[in-house]
């Protein structure tokens, strides 16, 4: 059973320009609404739609979220043969919009929707995609671009992490003088504050009480962020270095705090601060997709 049968979209295979053209064409719109909307698959499945741009004559097929109405993924298919991709959402329901439509089996890895082609595997970001037909009628990609993942260089990065060896002793004395790496809500809010807000919800002017830590933020891919953070595990001051191991250990809390969850949260705040020097750039052989590792740094 296909993917499209599965979720009965009610939506048949397009193989090309003049298939989605008939498409449009004989697809009468659905009465009533003040927006034209022609169904792509079933005419109750409305989130599934097809149009047409008047000025280049490109097919739009469209799915959007069943309750939100937010576009999820939308293909394009130009007169000169060329079909678009692109998710909006890197969500299965992209993944089977692609198959549903174009036959090309699509699934979710690594944060980006995967197509598979004869000439091999290709990621779809929110960017898009654009292939097209070649002789034997198979697809292939047009304009691609080579993906690039990320290496470590294990002599810089050794250098890089001598250097907070001090630091690390510090955040050590820290976890063992508490008798755990946990910090709690309490904590956070008496080092660093808190805001409360009256927060709106719903269309009857309810609202409910929002309290939220005023704790820097540390996002790993955003150098404010972590100088921010190493800022603090330079200084002099220990109130300033009881900030930065009291930071990393929150960021560390899962299900259960402990001692290497947050050295390996420091570690990664190392490499993030510094990858410049730690990371070397490696690309991916058309047709080949490869888990990036270290994308959380970027």
């Amino acid at each position: 059973m296909s993917y499209g049968q599965y979720r009965n979209s009610g939506i048949y295979l397009l193989g090309n320009y003049a298939q989605a053209l008939e498409k449009y064409e004989t697809t009468k719109p659905i009465r009533g609404r003040e927006v034209e909307c022609r169904p792509l698959g079933h005419r109750n499945r409305p989130h599934f739609s097809i149009d047409k741009d008047k000025t280049t004559g490109d097919i739009l097929c469209y799915e959007c979220g069943y309750h939100s109405g937010r576009p999820v993924a939308s293909i394009t298919f130009r007169p000169n043969g060329e079909v678009y991709l692109c998710p909006y959402w890197t969500s299965v329901s992209a993944a089977g919009f692609i198959y549903d439509v174009l036959g090309v089996y699509a699934k979710i890895f690594d944060g980006d929707v995967i197509i598979s082609l004869g000439t091999g595997s290709y990621r779809v970001n929110r960017k898009g995609i654009t292939i097209k037909r070649d002789e034997k009628s198979k697809y292939e990609v047009v304009n691609h671009v080579p993906q690039v993942v990320h290496a470590i260089k294990r002599k810089e990065t050794n250098i890089v992490r001598s250097k907070y060896s001090e630091f690390r002793n510090f955040l050590s004395g820290f976890i063992k003088l508490r008798g755990s790496a946990r910090v709690t809500t309490e904590e956070l809010e008496e080092i660093f504050g808190f805001t409360i807000k009256e927060v709106p919800y719903g269309e009857m002017g309810n609202t409910y009480t929002s309290r939220t830590v005023n704790k820097p933020s540390m996002v790993f891919s955003k150098p404010e962020d972590m100088q921010n953070l190493f800022n603090l595990i330079a200084s002099d001051d220990p109130a300033d270095r009881f900030k930065a191991a009291v930071m990393i250990c929150s960021e560390a809390y899962v299900w259960r705090s402990t001692e290497q969850l947050a050295f390996n949260t420091l570690d990664k705040c190392i490499l993030a601060h510094h990858k410049a020097e730690v990371f070397e750039c490696k690309e991916v052989s058309a047709g080949q997709v490869i888990k990036d590792r270290y994308s959380w740094a970027f």
